[in-house]
């Protein structure tokens, strides 16, 4: 099992009147590239619960952002629907974009 990299990782900080603060703006995440593994259609048992997908496939409840961001969900609850299909991104690729991309700290 692979423990779960914060997606804060990929964010630069910055020091906003004596506060550090992450900048959402200055990120490369759109330029991540993951090749699809899998397809779902959500089910009435994940009806909402991207956490349980993430859990089903990473073993890790933390990425159901990865999952709304990868389908381009707007919504990162709602938009898991019954009947909704849901491409599931190589967890692989992303520690390996995680990796390469790490933002200083």
């Amino acid at each position: 099992m692979m423990a779960g990299l914060s997606r804060t990782r990929l964010f630069a900080k910055e020091t906003v009147d004596g506060n550090v603060e992450y900048d959402y703006l200055n990120t490369n995440i759109d330029a991540m590239v993951l090749r699809k593994v899998d397809t779902i259609y959500v089910s009435e048992g994940f009806k909402y619960r991207p956490d349980l997908i993430s859990y089903k496939y990473y073993r890790n409840y933390d990425f159901g952002w990865l999952l709304a961001w990868y389908n381009d969900f707007l919504d990162p609850v709602m938009d898991f629907d019954v009947g909704i299909k849901v491409d599931i991104p190589s967890i692989e690729d992303y520690y390996r974009f995680v990796n390469r991309n790490r933002k200083s700290t």
